[in-house]
């Protein structure tokens, strides 16, 4: 058996809460990945991806055309620019894989189930609306910049939601865990 050191254990109190949230997310998003439950849940989840799609891709082309007044047409799911290039939102780009991975992580994470019942659904309604926000951003990306599209959504996209993430945790710590 490994003794801990009570200087060690006492160090690291303060930021115990953010290790194991550290430690839970990792484990999440690297199981996620070995067992490749995008394509597993794919055909289970698609009728719900598509209903996201019919909701969000329609916020998206309002915000781009009207609030960022982008030249642009739309067609169910599809953002069509100027430029040429379209924006077309699959279905692995609704914000339900972070709402999967956002209450994984929250199930396990300590804090009163009493409170989870109705914390993680509202995370969701905040994944989903930063899902929208992340559209959004790529959209006018590939409008105005299409070159810097590629990186933009394979390094922001990732960063974007695990900063979302560690807000709704760090609220969730704040808040709610005794």
């Amino acid at each position: 058996m490994i003794k801990v050191s009570k200087p060690f254990l006492q160090l690291i109190e303060p930021i115990k809460g953010l290790l194991l949230f550290l430690f839970l997310s990792f484990l999440v998003v690297t199981l996620w990945k070995v067992v490749n439950l995008d394509k597993i849940l794919w055909d289970f989840l698609l009728p719900l991806n598509k209903t996201l799609i019919l909701i969000e891709s329609p916020i998206n082309y309002f915000f781009v055309s009207t609030v960022f007044s982008i030249e642009s047409t739309f067609n169910i799911d599809t953002i069509k620019f100027e430029n040429g290039y379209s924006l077309i939102e699959d279905p692995l780009c609704s914000g339900l894989k972070q709402v999967i991975q956002f209450s994984i992580i929250m199930a396990f994470y300590p804090g009163p189930w009493r409170k989870k019942i109705w914390y993680i659904p509202s995370g969701w309604i905040i994944l989903l609306i930063a899902a929208i926000f992340h559209l959004v951003i790529l959209s006018i990306t590939l409008a105005l910049s299409p070159d810097h599209y590629n990186t933009f959504h394979e390094h922001f996209s990732r960063w974007f939601f695990f900063g979302v993430f560690f807000l709704l945790w760090l609220f969730w710590e704040e808040k709610f865990v005794v």
